[in-house]
């Protein structure tokens, strides 16, 4: 694109994310959004903050994502936020998801994907009372 002096916008961008967060290039992913706003113009929305979100949690760098998510120019919304939880459950940190699940509860408490994802972390981690009380809070919902 570059070459023929098409220039990148928005979308342009998030489908290469999305495509690094597939292939697992961590590297790549990270240089293409820090050269969104500075190379070419193209100001970060909410969908490329979750795409690197998804691609540092999805390759195990969880402390790494925080530290992102706490860096991002934007409040993060609860679809970052789930990002991180279901990637803490495929990382059995279950620390992180009962950490991200407090973020996510105070931005969206009803939606239901929060619990299950929390409750599979837990069983995951043989924790089945804590799993059995997450079910629980969501037949409350």
């Amino acid at each position: 694109m570059l070459r023929n002096e098409y220039r990148p916008d928005k979308v342009t961008f998030l489908a290469v994310l999305i495509g690094c967060v597939h292939s697992g290039s961590i590297k790549e992913g990270l240089e293409h959004f820090n050269n969104m706003s500075g190379v070419h113009g193209v100001e970060p929305e909410m969908m490329h903050y979750g795409c690197v979100v998804d691609l540092l949690s999805h390759a195990g760098e969880l402390d790494k994502t925080i530290e992102f998510i706490g860096e991002m120019l934007r409040r993060p919304d609860a679809i970052v936020w789930r990002a991180l939880l279901g990637a803490s459950k495929v990382h059995e940190n279950v620390r992180m998801a009962e950490h991200t699940n407090k973020k996510v509860m105070d931005l969206d408490p009803r939606n239901c994907g929060n619990y299950v994802l929390l409750s599979n972390a837990y069983v995951a981690d043989e924790r089945w009372n804590d799993a059995m009380k997450i079910s629980e809070m969501m037949r409350e919902v």
